[in-house]
């Protein structure tokens, strides 16, 4: 019991880390959008700059959570030789619950318990076992732990949204301007042979804007 104790407020403090993440993220998706609707292409290289070391920061994170749970699975099926050592080593790296996350991410250490690294976890880490009920209420069943489990979801299904308004968006834009420019530079579909009645390749047209798309 006491195994299973030690691993919900390690799961706690990853949690609370990835619901910070996901905080920084969401914000740094409407930035992105508002410098691609605005057409500030200087703000959206920045944005995605900072917007990719906030993904790498999250995988991290899930790893870790994942690494936890596969550690929980060793230790109550009896897989590896227990529960001693990386739980504890592991409060040193996990984010504090008062940080907020920042633009510049500090990468910790991954979470990992040497002890269950047994000559079995090779073939188990290519297909991760299923928690199944008892386990899952080991590591997820207090309830600070599964609110913000729920919140750390919430913000993920968000976020998600975010992502696919913003990819229909640029897909509606990038297929409007292509009917533009077919229409007031239409190129000659039809084959093209030269003087030597070889195929050729239509000569495309040139156009002189005075906007920036």
């Amino acid at each position: 019991m006491a195994g299973k104790q030690k691993k919900q407020p390690v799961m706690l403090k990853v949690l609370k880390a990835e619901n910070n993440v996901l905080d920084s993220i969401i914000v740094r998706q409407g930035a992105i959008r508002n410098s691609v609707v605005g057409k500030d292409w200087i703000a959206l290289e920045d944005a995605m700059q900072k917007m990719e070391r906030l993904s790498s920061r999250f995988m991290e994170l899930e790893e870790q959570r994942l690494n936890i749970e596969q550690d929980t699975v060793f230790a109550m099926r009896g897989i590896g030789t227990g529960d001693t050592g990386g739980t504890a080593a592991f409060y040193d790296t996990a984010a504090s619950d008062s940080t907020a996350v920042s633009d510049d991410i500090n990468v910790s250490k991954n979470y990992e318990n040497p002890e269950t690294q047994s000559e079995n976890t090779e073939e188990i880490e290519k297909e991760p076992l299923a928690l199944n009920f008892e386990e899952r209420a080991a590591l997820y069943g207090e309830r600070k732990v599964s609110e913000t489990l729920t919140k750390v979801r919430t913000k993920l299904a968000r976020s998600k949204i975010e992502n696919n308004a913003l990819n229909a968006y640029v897909s509606a834009a990038s297929g409007f301007l292509k009917g533009v420019f077919d229409t007031i530079i239409p190129q000659r579909k039809n084959t093209v042979y030269n003087r030597y009645g070889k195929m050729a390749k239509p000569s495309m047209q040139s156009l002189v804007i005075d906007r920036v798309f």
